[in-house]
């Protein structure tokens, strides 16, 4: 799944995603498209994930951590 946009404060933006960045994995899952992603953090809010990236032709591996909207938003 290609990263289109990376918000400022976000866990994606803290985790050292990129714009451009390809998605392929999260904790070892293959990764074909957005629902993919939706469907593994929305299932485990709250919890760690390994995510395996391409970018620019490089497999990168990162750590990003999901909080719910409202810890986002300090409520």
């Amino acid at each position: 799944m290609l990263v289109l946009e990376v918000k400022p404060g976000s866990p994606a933006e803290k985790a050292g995603l990129q714009e451009g960045d390809v998605i392929v994995e999260i904790d070892g899952a293959k990764v074909r498209g957005l629902g993919d992603v939706t469907e593994k953090i929305g299932l485990e809010p709250e919890r760690t994930f390994q995510v395996k990236v391409i970018r620019e032709g490089e497999g990168k591996q990162m750590v990003m951590g999901v909080t719910s909207v409202a810890d986002e938003r300090g409520e």
